[in-house]
Formats: structure tokens, sequence, C-alpha cells
């Protein structure tokens, strides 16, 4: 391979490529193109070594005549400072478009140096953002339940008199997760988290990666589920939804730690409980941090196109798409 360029990478080729990298997003992970495929988002696998470093990307996209669009979730992944406007210039040629604009998401911890670098090398902060590129980690060591907070372990408690049931499920039903979802989305007049197909693919995909908990009452009504993808070391958030009722008290919070035990046990060291926006979703932050996790920031998304007014199309369409959800 020629030094400091990009090259395809087969996709029998891929997960045993960027395992050996050890930190990794899942969204950079070969089942999860299973997924976004399903919005007919196509996929190309690419990586780039210079002077022993190595970078590699997952990145989807659509085509449109002589513009095409690239998104990059969870990534690139890898050593960050090779990464350039040369990414740019390869998808462009791979598709053989005119027009082009790239979205990476970042999702490994922010540091001012390489912040610099990608502005330097073209990349800029897009005007409207998915997310705010902020999350919460937990450390699960031998002491992480010290770190839960009052409220937490009073919740805790109230449930240890319930008549509710916690229950790990290793066949998972994607009817029962889109269910209570279909609830939680109507109760909160939100719109749709995922659609049963996506629960589907997630599921036949990442079976073996996936850990689910779910809580019962004593009609065997689900009230509250959670399921957590692991990755090595790593685990992420996936699903998660509970039915609030008068007596559902510390529901959530029992699911959450029954699921967190049984991720330590089976060697998870570090638990990202994915997104938060403390402005806009002040209650999921409040939960998330009771359970003693710690807010991490991420690099986040950043953008580069060859065409201004392509980079003000995209971000108008993110913005009126969020207006009209």
């Amino acid at each position: 391979m020629k030094e400091n360029s990009w090259k395809i990478i087969h996709e029998e080729l891929w997960d045993s490529s960027i395992n050996r990298l050890g930190n990794i997003h899942f969204k950079q992970l070969f089942f999860w193109s299973e997924v976004l495929k399903l919005q007919n988002w196509s996929v190309v696998r690419i990586k780039k070594s210079s002077s022993k470093k190595t970078i590699y990307a997952q990145v989807f996209y659509k085509r449109y005549f002589r513009t095409a669009i690239f998104l990059c979730p969870g990534g690139p992944i890898g050593d960050i400072d090779i990464l350039d406007k040369s990414i740019l210039d390869f998808l462009k040629s791979y598709l053989n478009v005119s027009l082009i604009y790239l979205r990476i998401n970042l999702l490994s911890m922010k540091n001012q140096d390489h912040n610099i670098m990608l502005i330097n090398n073209g990349f800029i902060k897009p005007s409207v953002l998915n997310s705010k590129g902020l999350s919460m980690e937990l450390n699960l060591n031998k002491n992480w339940k010290e770190k839960i907070n009052r409220s937490w372990k009073r919740s805790i408690n109230k449930f240890k008199h319930s008549k509710f049931k916690i229950i790990h499920e290793k066949e998972i039903d994607p009817l029962e997760i889109f269910h209570i979802y279909r609830q939680l989305e109507i109760k909160k007049k939100i719109h749709q988290q995922f659609s049963l197909m996506q629960i589907k693919t997630i599921i036949k995909n990442f079976d073996k990666q996936l850990v689910h908990f779910k809580c019962v009452d004593i009609n065997q009504k689900i009230i509250c589920i959670r399921t957590a993808i692991v990755v090595g070391q790593n685990a992420w958030d996936l699903f998660a939804a509970n039915i609030d009722t008068k007596d559902s008290i510390g529901v959530s919070h029992n699911v959450f730690v029954h699921l967190l035990e049984h991720c330590q046990t089976n060697g998870v060291v570090k638990y990202d409980l994915s997104g938060i926006d403390p402005d806009k979703n002040i209650g999921v932050y409040n939960f998330k941090k009771g359970s003693g996790a710690r807010i991490v920031e991420y690099f986040g998304e950043y953008e580069q196109s060859n065409s201004v007014f392509l980079k003000l199309f995209f971000n108008l369409l993110l913005r009126l798409s969020k207006i009209f959800k």
C-alpha cells in the first residue's frame, strides 16, 4: 500500500482489523452497516497508514447524481492526528462525483491539540449538531456502587418492597422492545426512537453482544427494559425505556443496577451511558448522574465539503428535521 494514502478494506477483514485498536465504537463495527442499510445507506470501509500510524473509517453514503453525502458515525477511529482532507479527495474519487459533503462523529475523548489539528486540516464544527458531544461514563471497578447518590439508593431500597420482578433475558423479543417504546413515545409525545425492523436487525446482528434486562409486574406486563451492547471491555446503552406508574418507583434504577452488575461480572470495565443534554433533558441527565457516572466530552461532530452550498443545504435539512420531529 502506498504510504499516506487511503485504501478500501474488504468487509470480511474489517472487524478483525479495527478490533486490534482496542478502543472502538460499536457504530464502526460491520454489523452496524446492516442497520443503516434499512435507511438505504451504502457503505465503504477505508484505512490510511502514515509514519507507522493508522486510521480506519466505516463511512456511509447516499449518492444523488454527481453529488454525495457521507456520514461516519463513531469514527474515524485510530490515530486521529493523520486525519486530513485527503479523506474527502478519496471519497470524491471513489464515487466519481463533483460535490461532496462529509460529516464525522468522533466519539473519543476530546483534547485541544487534536481539535486544532482537525480545524487546520479543513474540518469545522457544523452549524447544526445532532448531539453536543457529551456523554456519561461509568468505571465499573469493584467500588462503583459507592458512587451511587442518595436519591438512587432510596429508589433502590423502595423497590425491594415491591412485587415487581427483574428478568435477565438471553432470547430478546424485538416486539416487546418496540411496544414499550411505542407506549413511551405516545405518552411523552416524542418521535419514533426505533422502528421494529431496526430493532430486529440490531438483535439479529449483535445477538451475542447484547445484554438485556426487563422488569415485569404481577400480571407479567413489561414496565421497563434496558439493553447494552458489549464490545470487549466496553459497553454502551442501546435500548432503555420504562412506563412510569404510581408503584414503579425505583424500577429503572434497579434494572440498570442488575445490568451493570452483569456487565462487571463479565469483564466490562467502562460503561458509556450514551449522550446527554443537561439543557433540554435534565431528567435523563440527573438519572444518569445519580449512578455515579462522570461527564465526558467527545470530539463530536465535524464536517468538511467542497461546496459551501451543499454544506448549508445539509445543515438546513437537519435543522428542519429537528423542528418537525
